[in-house]
Formats: C-alpha cells, structure tokens, sequence
C-alpha cells in the first residue's frame, strides 16, 4: 500500500492587524494621559491678584458739567457721573480762534447706541479736534441741540452751520455759562 505523500506548503506569515484590543487599550490609555494632564493643571495655584492687575493711574480730566454722563448702555438710565478718560486727547490752546479749536462734548440724547460717536467723526471730517463723548440727562431729545458759551457765539453759529449741512437743528438751542469746562455742547436727539 501506497502511503500518500502529502506536501505541506509553508504557511504564509500573516500580517498583523491593529485589533479592537489594542484600539481599546489605547484609547483607554490616551484617557488617563489627558485626564492626568488636567488634573495636574487644575492644581496649579492660581495667579494672585497682584501679578495680574497693574496698579491704575488717573490722567487728570476737567470737571465735567452737571448733564455729564457716561453710561455707555441706553438700556440703562443715564447718571450723572464723568469717569476720567483714559485715552489722552489732543492738547488744545485756552484761547479759540475759530470755530475748529472750540472743545466740545456731544452728548447722546436719543439712546440709540454710537450716535454721539457719529456726529464726532462728522466734525472731525470738517476740521474740529476737541471732543468728549457721554450720554444727555435723558433720552428724549429731538434734532441736534447746540449750547455754546455766550462769549463764543460767532463761533457757535459756524458749529451750527456746519451741524447743519447733515444734521436737523432743533429751535430750542441755548448758551453756556463762560466759566463751562466745554465751549460748545451737542446734544443729539432722535
């Protein structure tokens, strides 16, 4: 009797494969590296007050008039209350010689949010450089109201000229006291 021969072919080495095992494993192990990660993180201790608040500096700010207000939001009443600027603004000579170097602060009197901030970069267009913005006593304005200093009137009617070539001037404009911070107030209504 014939034996039969059979061959046996070497088995091919097989490739091996990233299996769910090692996925697991390694996602589990990524787990704890992040989880350790922000564990270690949340111990730090925290920085203090002092090294992160520089001490504060006040610039020195005329006094403001009693409609000064700075309430930035118009779902907020306005207040009567002027925090001191802290951006620094252009250094102006004590006496005006034209209308262009009269200090104005232009007050928001209708509550719509940027107005005042309009009408500045307005004048700033026709030449004027002195300027405060802050919200009126209340928010029922209408038109554009132009108080200037008595002893600046001439210079008032320019303002206003100018005022008027965009805006609508309202009738009931008046003048300030001469010993007013500001030589000219805006005020913009709706």
């Amino acid at each position: 009797m014939e034996t039969a021969s059979q061959e046996y072919a070497p088995a091919k080495p097989t490739k091996r494969t990233f299996g769910k095992k090692q996925a697991i494993i390694t996602i589990i192990v990524l787990l704890l590296i992040t989880a350790a990660v922000i564990f270690m993180m949340s111990r730090q201790p925290a920085p203090t007050e002092e090294s992160i608040s520089p001490t504060p500096t006040e610039l020195p700010t005329e006094a403001p008039t009693p409609e000064a207000t700075t309430s930035a939001s118009p779902s907020v009443a306005p207040t009567k209350s002027v925090t001191p600027s802290t951006k620094p603004s252009p250094t102006r000579s004590a006496e005006v010689k034209k209308s262009t170097d009269m200090n104005i602060q232009i007050q928001n009197g209708s509550g719509e949010v940027g107005i005042a901030g309009q009408v500045r970069d307005f004048l700033k267009g026709k030449g004027y450089q002195y300027f405060e913005t802050a919200n009126a006593d209340n928010y029922d304005y209408k038109d554009v109201t132009v108080k200037v200093k008595s002893s600046l009137t001439t210079y008032g009617s320019s303002l206003m000229k100018d005022l008027g070539e965009k805006y609508k001037l309202a009738s009931d404009s008046a003048t300030l006291p001469n010993d007013s911070v500001f030589d000219a107030v805006v005020i913009v209504g709706k």
